[in-house]
């Protein structure tokens, strides 16, 4: 795979050795690349590093960590790539902290990239670089965005609550921001909500304690009379989530079917019945229902 670092605008050329690239060597060069891009004081240059990280970070994360072999095929000290790992993370979720909101939406761009990359990739044996492997101290980077999380500024908030969607590899054990995420559900600012709602959607399927704490809130959300319709239709579309276990499938669709009959709008009726579907697809516990609820529906 060539340097999708085209990133850089530059297509890749022919290793010196006649190895194929990999994005474990290129590292300290990006590395280098983004700090300087941070620091620079001409306009748009942070933004400029940022977004040109994205496609790097994206090939890097489809390539699998370096064995001891490969590293030492490429002159690389053992464990180099993961610190390289862990210092352009680490340098990004600070900027995060610390920058603007405009900052804030190129570094989520970013991870989305990353996270839904490492979702869809082909290559069983790639890794993903939002993991736990991959990133040393991952406990500070998710300080550093849940400093965020903690301001008064709804939008970064916001922002903060999509980015612990894409790190959910490494948030999804944590009891704190299943808390935050939680809490994010009674804010009256509704971007607020529905990242909260899609956060949730992220760590449910990585966690089946929060999948179970998480059905007991979107039942409440979509049964409330007050909830706006646009929020019981992301907390809907949160239910294919749930399959986490049989008895949670069967609870969700149970649920689901129930609150059809008094969900207000055809456009709402029609969403539940789509997750429902998406549900029973992951759950044989649940296909024979749901045969019966399209039949009846």
């Amino acid at each position: 795979m060539g340097d999708q670092g085209g990133a850089a605008g530059v297509p890749a050329t022919p290793h010196a050795i006649g190895l194929p690239d990999i994005a474990a060597e290129r590292a300290m060069t990006w590395n280098v690349d983004l700090e300087r891009g941070l620091r620079a004081p001409k306009p748009g240059a942070p933004f400029e590093a940022i977004l040109k990280s994205g496609p790097r970070m994206l090939w890097w994360s489809e390539e699998p960590i370096a064995s001891a072999p490969i590293a030492a095929l490429y002159k690389l000290d053992a464990g180099q790539d993961k610190m390289f790992t862990n210092a352009m993370v680490q340098r990004l979720a600070e900027a995060f902290r610390t920058g603007t909101n405009a900052t804030r939406v190129c570094i989520l761009k970013v991870f989305l990239l990353v996270s839904k990359g490492s979702k869809h990739s082909k290559d069983p044996a790639g890794s993903g670089l939002l993991r736990k492997e991959r990133i040393a101290n991952y406990p500070e980077v998710l300080r550093r965005v849940k400093a965020v999380m903690d301001s008064g500024d709804a939008i970064a908030r916001a922002l903060a609550l999509r980015m612990i969607g894409c790190l959910g590899e490494i948030a999804a054990d944590s009891v704190d921001i299943h808390r935050h995420v939680i809490e994010a559900l009674e804010s009256p600012h509704q971007k607020e909500v529905e990242a909260a709602l899609n956060t949730m959607g992220c760590l449910c399927e990585l966690s089946p304690e929060f999948a179970q704490v998480a059905f007991d809130k979107l039942v409440f959300m979509v049964n409330a009379m007050e909830t706006p319709p646009a929020i019981k239709l992301s907390a809907i579309r949160v239910f294919p989530k749930l399959a986490q276990s049989p008895y949670l499938s069967i609870q969700a669709h149970e649920a689901g079917k129930a609150l059809m009959l008094c969900l207000p709008t055809t456009e709402i009726v029609s969403t539940m019945l789509t997750s429902l579907t998406w549900l029973a697809l992951k759950s044989i516990v649940t296909t024979e229902k749901q045969v019966c609820c399209r039949w009846n529906y």
